[in-house]
This record gives C-alpha cells, structure tokens and sequence, in this order.
C-alpha cells in the first residue's frame, strides 16, 4: 500500500519509470486501465 501511495504522489513519467523498474517492460499499460 505504501508502494501506491508512493506512485499516486510521482509525476506520470516517474511512475511509468517505477512501474517499469518493478515489474518489467510494458508494465506501465497493464496498470494504466487500473488507475482510470
């Protein structure tokens, strides 16, 4: 939960770029449709 709340708090690149780190390449869209 910590991890959310760091992500919601970045600008839109910086949680492309987390996302990516985390979880691997094209992480960013299997996120994407969550957060809308």
């Amino acid at each position: 939960m910590n991890d959310l709340l760091k992500v919601l708090d970045m600008s839109e690149v910086e949680q492309w770029e987390w996302l990516e780190k985390k979880y691997g390449p094209g992480a960013f869209h299997s996120f994407a449709p969550l957060a809308f």
